[in-house]
């Protein structure tokens, strides 16, 4: 089961635009590394592709879908 975005977010994942002109939709993960009391502690960040939602979205993405 993948968890949703709204879980993501409760764990302390951080969202932001990845804007990677090598591919378009390419997601990146890139990990946080702080000093801690009890060693390193990471806070990630999950880099994502802009999706722009418009008046043809739901015709788009029901015919990817089909």
């Amino acid at each position: 089961m993948i968890p949703s975005a709204i879980d993501l977010d409760r764990a302390g994942i951080k969202f932001t635009i990845n804007r990677n002109p090598s591919w378009v939709m390419g997601m990146e993960v890139k990990l946080n590394r702080l000093p801690c009391l009890f060693g390193s502690w990471n806070k990630p960040t999950l880099g994502m592709p802009l999706l722009r939602v418009g008046d043809s979205t739901e015709m788009v993405i029901r015919n990817l879908i089909a």
